[in-house]
């Protein structure tokens, strides 16, 4: 039809009776022959490929392959939906890069994120979280009580207290405190966190950031 043929600047008239190869080029034809041989075969086939020979320059597309069947139910060809998806290609790549680079961010500033989803009890981390605490997420319960333990004994207190009194008066904290690793060392971190609420204000979810600041503290200390 004619957007079909306009995604390489050329009219139906243009298209009609050539091989696919002439159309689609030689790279392009290479990755949707085998799926043209699906479909050929009596099954349906999609896939994402990128046309590199088209006027504006290479399209994302998104190509949706259905069998054509006579009335005896033999395969006679196949038709094709072709959808243009370079902008959302263009789009989710960005936010990928976007997130990548934030990712890395956090993780030079070892920062950290979380989530705990209060109905639930479920506590979401980020790798560099895992990292802070040097946990491996197969070995951590996921859950408030579990974040506790893994904190020094003597700060826990002040920990459980500083979090129940902020989701109780909705104010959001800040506070410094210290983790207890497995080999004895400790580790400062500054922790932050805000509470979400239903309408009726019942607490719903809170989310916070960890930042490791061990060797900030270890400075201030030899000052």
């Amino acid at each position: 039809n004619e957007p079909y043929a306009q995604m390489f600047g050329l009219r139906p008239a243009d298209i009609i009776g050539k091989h696919p190869r002439e159309v689609l080029g030689e790279e392009a034809y290479a990755q949707a022959s085998p799926y043209m041989a699906a479909a050929l075969s009596g099954k349906p086939a999609e896939y994402d490929i990128v046309l590199p020979a088209t006027p504006g320059g290479p399209r994302a597309v998104h190509a949706s392959y259905a069998p054509e069947r006579d009335a005896s139910g033999r395969v006679v060809g196949f038709i094709a939906a072709i959808v243009d998806i370079t902008e959302r290609k263009r789009v989710q790549e960005a936010l990928w890069r976007s997130e990548a680079s934030l990712k890395e961010a956090k993780r030079i500033a070892h920062i950290g994120n979380w989530e705990l989803d209060l109905a639930s009890n479920t506590l979401t981390w980020t790798d560099e979280i895992y990292r802070i605490f040097e946990i491996e997420p197969a070995e951590f319960a996921a859950s408030y009580e579990a974040f506790l333990g893994a904190i020094h004994p003597d700060d826990r207190e002040f920990v459980n207290t500083t979090y129940t009194e902020s989701v109780k008066n909705r104010i959001p904290y800040d506070i410094e405190h210290r983790l207890l690793m497995k080999d004895g060392r400790v580790k400062y971190v500054n922790e932050r966190c805000e509470t979400t609420y239903d309408p009726s204000g019942g607490p719903l979810r809170s989310i916070g950031t960890v930042q490791d600041i061990t060797e900030r503290k270890r400075l201030e200390e030899q000052l």
